[in-house]
């Protein structure tokens, strides 16, 4: 008898285990069918970071007397990139796009010291991007922009491809870095082509804002694109901004920002911006936060407002009245 009970008792387990074991196969199963959000809820994506709507520095070292004239060496340099665009971008491929790349941005020497730019080479270089597929395939990214903003009298078909990346619904991401949207670059971008901004001018004067870099990119292209109402609209943001920071407080990274980009905007406006420069007369007496990148921030004077406000008086920096304009000590805010 106590043979046949401990049998049964047996038997009692086995049963109870095969019954959990089903039990966990169907539930493995009906979970393994299910979506991650079915059962946990949808999953975030990481959001995008703005780049900053900082002007592309165009043809800026051409017929300056504070860079070094090409060496023969670096001269030829140039023209060699150039010589490639007089093939196709589809023949040239990835040598095309080295060329792209190689004239976007200023030459440097080891030293640090900045090559002049040739407005002559770039003149030959317009015209062969001019009149053919160059920069027209694929979406733009930093170097096109930047290559298109160095290109004396780029073709309409360019100026419409930066518009439609600068005004686009969807964020348009970086070449090198992931979630991080260029639409900011791409309106400082447009800005910096000048009147051919004026067709965007009214969505761009609609979207102006101090809350984020497409709000002070879009401030840029309306005073580029010469809205009637843009001058007034900037310098009262800026003005606005201003006054809720105390003044002797270092005004914070992303703060300094904004308002750089709304002073780079007032700088669109010509001779007409000379009334509306209070704002960034008001900035240049405060201290700003830049990123000494392993050190952390470390407050400075905001000396890249200098030529800012210089080229909008239409006067030497020597005559703004801050020693530090002319300081070759005192470095540049990053």
């Amino acid at each position: 008898m106590n043979t046949l009970a401990a049998w049964l008792r047996r038997l009692l387990v086995l049963l109870v285990a095969l019954c959990l074991s089903a039990l966990v196969l169907t539930a493995g199963f009906v979970l393994g069918r299910m979506s991650p959000t079915t059962w946990i809820g949808p999953i975030a994506s990481p959001a995008y970071e703005l780049v900053r709507a900082e002007p592309p520095a165009g043809l800026l070292l051409a017929g300056r007397d504070d860079c070094a004239i090409p060496t023969e060496r670096e001269y030829a340099l140039t023209l060699a990139a150039i010589d490639v665009l007089s093939f196709s971008a589809q023949e040239g491929g990835s040598l095309a796009i080295g060329a792209h790349k190689f004239l976007a941005n200023s030459r440097y020497r080891d030293v640090g010291q900045p090559v002049c730019d040739s407005l002559e080479s770039f003149q030959r270089a317009v015209q062969l991007i001019n009149g053919s597929d160059h920069l027209r395939r694929g979406r733009p990214v930093e170097y096109t922009l930047n290559l298109i903003a160095r290109l004396p009298g780029p073709h309409s078909e360019l100026v419409a491809i930066v518009a439609a990346s600068a005004f686009n619904d969807t964020p348009q991401e970086s070449e090198y870095f992931a979630r991080r949207d260029l639409r900011p670059l791409a309106r400082a971008t447009l800005a910096s082509l000048g009147l051919v901004a004026t067709p965007f001018a009214g969505r761009a004067f609609a979207e102006i804002s101090a809350h984020d870099s497409m709000g002070t990119g879009a401030a840029q292209v309306a005073v580029a694109g010469q809205h009637p109402r843009a001058l007034d609209s900037v310098e009262r943001l800026m003005a606005d901004l201003l006054a809720t920071l105390p003044k002797d407080d270092v005004i914070a990274w992303d703060t300094r920002n904004r308002l750089y980009e709304l002073a780079y905007a007032l700088a669109y406006g010509g001779a007409a911006a000379a009334s509306h420069a209070a704002p960034i007369k008001e900035l240049m007496t405060r201290r700003v936060e830049s990123n000494a990148t392993i050190f952390g921030m470390i407050d400075l004077q905001p000396k890249r407002m200098c030529r800012v406000l210089a080229d909008i008086l239409s006067v030497n920096e020597t005559e703004l009245g801050h020693d530090y304009c002319a300081d070759p000590d005192v470095p540049y805010e990053k």
